[in-house]
């Protein structure tokens, strides 16, 4: 969804409704073609339960997508914040999309354009951080903190992220300034609002260091650096270069 299609795609008569290159804008025409029975070509006839696993992937990924603007949009809002258990609650949806399509999920990354940046951008952090958990075996109560952080870690980043994705001027000193206190700001954010899970805040609060000790806030370096800290550091600069 978004991008071009890879193949024709058919209807159940065989009739072709779809052309390779043609974009499926939005999530209600998708579910209005799975309605109808749809099939797609390559060098194979694709089965109609891979559309259907491609189309519970996109549903689920929607209901991440509305899920994480609510519980940030409660955060920075003069409502009482979501609890902490709501947020963990999307953690376990991504994991178990994450652990199930792996494949679906990467090539996801790489080409959603269709949301805004300060939530696309949370979620892809959270998907790399999902993956490389699982292939190294992270347990998995250390892997849902490690997920709610990627999620959270540039909260505090979300009133001006758009203004600075236009700007094509140089940063000025405050808006340096804002970007170097911004793990810290995220880290505030969510302690003020009850979240009382210590690795998920260390995480957001040391994102932006570096093994060298010239990352910020704090210039720590080397061991003093957690491996989730430096996968979340790692999965940001990541999925920032495909926006």
């Amino acid at each position: 969804m978004g991008v071009p299609l890879a193949w024709h795609i058919y209807d159940a008569q065989g009739a072709r409704i779809l052309n390779k290159g043609d974009v499926i804008q939005s999530h209600e025409d998708l579910n209005r073609l799975f309605a109808k029975g749809i099939y797609g070509r390559r060098d194979r006839v694709l089965e109609k339960t891979e559309l259907a696993t491609h189309s519970t992937v996109l549903s689920a990924l929607g209901d991440i997508e509305e899920g994480l603007e609510e519980w940030f949009r409660q955060l920075l809002g003069e409502k009482s914040p979501l609890a902490e258990e709501e947020l963990f609650a999307l953690t376990r949806t991504l994991t178990t999309l994450c652990d199930r399509h792996p494949d679906q999920m990467l090539r996801w990354i790489h080409f959603d354009k269709c949301h805004r940046y300060v939530i696309s951008h949370a979620i892809h952090m959270a998907i790399v951080v999902a993956l490389i958990s699982k292939r190294i075996e992270m347990p998995d109560p250390n892997r849902q903190s490690l997920i709610a952080a990627a999620f959270t870690a540039n909260v505090s980043m979300i009133e001006i992220q758009q203004e600075l994705n236009a700007q094509t001027t140089p940063l000025s000193e405050s808006q340096i300034q804002l970007i170097e206190q911004h793990p810290e700001r995220s880290a505030d954010l969510l302690r003020q609002a009850e979240v009382s899970d210590d690795d998920w805040l260390e995480i957001v609060l040391l994102h932006h260091e570096k093994i060298d000790g010239t990352g910020y806030p704090l210039g720590l370096s080397g061991e003093d650096l957690s491996l989730s800290a430096r996968l979340v550091a790692l999965a940001d600069a990541y999925t920032h270069v495909l926006r």
